[in-house]
This record gives structure tokens, sequence and C-alpha cells, in this order.
């Protein structure tokens, strides 16, 4: 059951890594002073999503199924944190 909802999930993280690409272009943009907001942003939205993803990644049921699609989506989000 959890592996057929692991899968269910796919298509909603890979949406979710399409509109980070969309804010990371955006982002590009923003001047100096709010590339630096954002980035703080997202980093403390990083620490919040840890906790809950790591559990994820340690399942050795979910995490062959769901561990790409997180580690493209915590890239993305590493680099809108970097910015």
């Amino acid at each position: 059951m959890a592996a057929a909802s692991a899968n269910a999930a796919l298509p909603k993280l890979t949406d979710a890594g399409t509109q980070l690409d969309a804010v990371k272009g955006l982002a590009d943009k923003l001047p100096a002073d709010g590339k630096k907001a954002l980035a703080s942003a997202v980093a403390a939205g990083i620490a919040a999503l840890k906790p809950m993803i790591d559990p994820l990644l340690a399942n050795t049921a979910l995490a062959p199924i769901v561990k790409p699609a997180i580690d493209a989506l915590m890239a993305k989000l590493d680099a809108i944190a970097k910015a």
C-alpha cells in the first residue's frame, strides 16, 4: 500500500520540480536584497522539510521510488537557498 501511495505521489513531485524551475527563473530576476530574502526563506523551509523527508528516504520500501524525485527537488531548493 505504501508503495502505491509513493507511486501516486510521483507526478505531484515532478510537478513541484517544474514549479521550482519557474520560481528559480523568477528569483534570478530579483534584486540582491530580494534574492537574499528568498534564499533565507527557502533555507528555513528546507530545514522544516528535512525531518519529514528523512524518514521517507530511510524507508527501504519507499526510498527506491521517491528518492530520485526528492533528490531533484532538494537540489532545486538548495540552489535557490544559495542564490
